[in-house]
């Protein structure tokens, strides 16, 4: 069958990055000091005479290379102050915020227990991986449907970060809470209020947790669990992508400083319902994507007839993809004319946005719905008429069903999950899950692999010098350095032992760099040789964990022939 949904990936966003960092890591050519190699001392001179074919020195801000009895070396010009010149830079890729966008109405208890669960064990065990984490909520009732809801309770995209024990009469009974409809609340969270987090960057308080140890993230995991659970009397029609884009436009400060990996994870049971026109879902107007013409209320399948076109036999499409449509339902290039907010152009949509700065940092995604538990990455069943009571509520049949849900397939939803992933080569595609499955819980925990992958940075390069050819990949020949906030204190950064994490820093040492093949990390191999990731010592400071740069310079290049073709082992002149 043709894939259903495709997610939609063509924007890009620019954006400076923070200004304010308490200390920035910069490599003066990364990556490093060459595994295999042995570091000769002396002061070596570009051009100068040497001795030792294949010696190698690492100074700051240059690496050098004994060759045909001269020394080659990469260096760049280090002025006074804090000008290290015009080197990339990336982040050190510690510190994870998470986004959790829930839908908050009805049928959506048991999902909201689950995911809670699931988001307790996701906090932990990036703690326990050595991540600094933030995390907060938001609802998916971003009020953009009229009167087909009450007005929301807090501001569109506001993050409501409170225990979920100071609002059990959120919880009615229903086929998603058995016998005691506050289950969802009470089995996975005990405590009355949640403490405040205080925002390292910004300064103050803000509405969620953060912590930056793996004792921290047991509190902000059993915060994470208590806040996720909103409840299942809310707005009916959930409308996520309106929800993420408001928070987006006005975040916390914490969402706006450049270098963290962010999490985003989607979670609901029905179709996305973020309105351009609330009048779509007006009784007395045109009824244009009702199913029944004579209904005399809205039902979500509104939104899947305003917002997906399906192609084939209804008994088992081949396609839904999402569609812009205006009011009377005709095809439209205008975003602002279609009836639902449009996510065929998202790049338009984030060009408003202050938070996920992309520059330095990845965005990772994640949708939790209607997909099959047995293989929730494939395509979901597509079909309209086998569950006629499901189909007239939700315009679609359900894509899983459970013991106290059924959700319909997500295709606005993961579109727009796709469009906002920035995974790079090693997870290119938004994780999805199941909101059917007894596994749930379970399966939010590859995204910690996925934020582990994040760590890694590429480095685009034609021809490095291969320092050690007996290895695998190439081990540039570079030279890194740890510069304070001022610029006047400059610390070579050595390269990682054969340890893991922590572990491979040497002693003494802040941090280190890690040097990976180019293929093994997943870099795209028509664009990177190699890639490096930093590590951090357990006893780094705090600000550095939340926020360094590695700030990118030149490595010592191989030799390229006149026919262009890179000579790894022999550096250039």
């Amino acid at each position: 069958m043709q894939r259903s949904y495709e997610s939609i990936r063509s924007f890009s966003c620019v954006r400076q990055p923070a200004a304010v960092v308490a200390l920035v890591l910069a490599a003066a050519c990364g990556p490093g000091a060459a595994g295999g190699a042995e570091t000769s001392g002396g002061g070596a001179s570009n051009g100068g005479a040497c001795e030792v074919e294949g010696a190698v020195e690492v100074e700051v801000a240059r690496a050098c290379v004994c060759h045909d009895g001269a020394w080659t070396c990469a260096e760049r010009d280090q002025s006074d102050g804090d000008d290290h010149g015009d080197a990339a830079t990336l982040p050190v890729g510690s510190f994870v915020r998470l986004l959790f966008v829930v839908d908050g109405g009805p049928g959506m208890a048991g999902v909201q227990r689950s995911l809670a669960e699931g988001a307790d064990r996701l906090v932990r065990t990036l703690g326990a991986r050595g991540f600094a984490v933030a995390a907060t909520v938001i609802s998916q009732d971003a009020g953009t449907v009229g009167d087909a809801c009450p007005a929301p309770a807090a501001p569109a995209g506001a993050p409501v970060f409170e225990s979920c024990q100071a609002r059990l009469s959120d919880f009615a009974s229903g086929p998603d809470t058995g016998p005691d409809p506050t289950a969802a609340c009470t089995q996975v969270c005990d405590l009355d209020t949640l403490p405040e987090a205080q925002d390292p960057f910004g300064g103050g308080t803000f509405a969620g947790t953060i912590a930056t140890d793996p004792d921290g993230a047991t509190a902000a995991a059993e915060a994470v669990a208590c806040a996720i659970p909103l409840g299942n009397t809310g707005c009916r029609f959930a409308q996520p992508v309106a929800a993420l884009d408001a928070f987006a436009q006005d975040p916390p400060a914490l969402w706006t400083v450049e270098g963290p990996t962010d999490l985003v994870i989607f979670a609901g049971d029905g179709p996305d319902c973020s309105a351009n026109d609330p009048s779509i879902f007006d009784p007395n107007g045109t009824k244009t994507f009702f199913d029944d013409p004579n209904a005399t209320e809205p039902t979500e399948a509104v939104c899947w007839n305003a917002g997906v076109v399906c192609d084939g036999d209804p008994a088992g499409y081949d396609a839904c993809t999402p569609a812009d449509l205006d009011a009377m339902g005709a095809p439209t290039g205008d975003a602002d004319a279609a009836a639902l907010v449009s996510v065929m152009q998202p790049w338009a949509m984030r060009r408003s946005w202050a938070a996920f700065p992309s520059l330095y940092g990845r965005t990772l995604t994640a949708v939790v719905g209607g997909f099959d538990p047995a293989d929730p990455a494939a395509d979901p069943p597509l079909s309209k008429g086998a569950d006629p009571g499901f189909a007239a509520e939700h315009g679609i049949d359900p894509g899983c069903t459970g013991d106290d849900v059924a959700a319909a397939p997500p295709v606005r939803t993961a579109a727009f999950a796709g469009a906002l992933h920035e995974g790079g080569a090693a997870t290119p595609d938004p994780l999805h899950v199941s909101a059917c499955g007894d596994d749930l819980p379970d399966r939010l925990t590859p995204l910690v692999d996925a934020v582990e992958a994040a760590r890694t940075h590429c480095m685009p390069a034609e021809c490095l010098f291969d320092a050690d050819p007996t290895a695998s990949g190439v081990q540039p020949l570079c030279a890194f350095d740890l510069i304070g906030t001022t610029g006047a204190d400059v610390t070579p950064l050595p390269p990682c032992t054969s340890g893991e994490g922590a572990a491979a820093v040497p002693p003494g040492a802040l941090g280190c760099v890690r040097y990976l093949p180019g293929e093994a990390a997943g870099c795209d191999p028509d664009e990177a040789s190699v890639a490096f990731r930093v590590e951090l010592a357990d006893d780094a400071p705090e600000a550095l964990r939340l926020f360094g740069n590695v700030v990118l310079g030149p490595c010592l290049a191989g030799a390229v022939d006149e026919a262009g073709t890179c000579d790894p082992s022999t550096p250039g002149r």
